[in-house]
């Protein structure tokens, strides 16, 4: 079964304005559907809703800055698109299970942290990469173009 070319124009189209505010009413009117029709297939293709994709995403693409201790939670928060370091954390733990500043710990050698909160940074690492994956084998299983090829005696 082929993906439905309108969900991976959305992923395309998140993708491209992830660090920016995206409306359902933006989408809607962008690609010229209903936003209920547009959240209800995402979800059944996507197997996430379009904000969980969202924060799926801007977490994602964050985790790596953390790295760098000189850069503030407030920074990477509003960097990756958050509107506060509140809500960037907020959602960072309901990602990842631990709060930023853990996963900091975790990315320097999990100094100071326990055995349970590594297993679950882990796990959430796996889920992210897993659900990435699939979301990028989704957007490359393209239907075929309708070429409509015309018998010779009909030229």
């Amino acid at each position: 079964m082929f993906s439905n070319p309108l969900v991976i124009d959305i992923l395309n189209f998140l993708d491209q304005n992830i660090y920016r505010k995206i409306a359902m009413d933006e989408l809607a009117e962008g690609f010229h559907y209903n936003k209920d029709y547009i959240m209800r297939i995402f979800k059944k293709e996507i197997q996430a809703t379009i904000i969980e994709y969202i924060n799926y995403r801007r977490i994602f693409n964050s985790l790596y800055a953390l790295k760098n201790k000189d850069s503030s939670i407030l920074s990477i928060a509003l960097s990756y698109g958050f509107s506060s370091q509140e809500y960037y954390c907020e959602i960072f733990h309901h990602v990842m299970s631990v709060s930023p500043s853990d996963y900091r710990l975790f990315l320097n050698y999990s100094i100071g942290l326990n055995e349970e909160i590594v297993f679950n940074i882990q796990d959430r690492l796996s889920f992210l990469d897993s659900f990435f994956k699939k979301v990028e084998e989704y957007k490359r299983n393209i239907p075929p173009k309708n070429d409509i090829k015309m018998l010779s005696i009909f030229r």
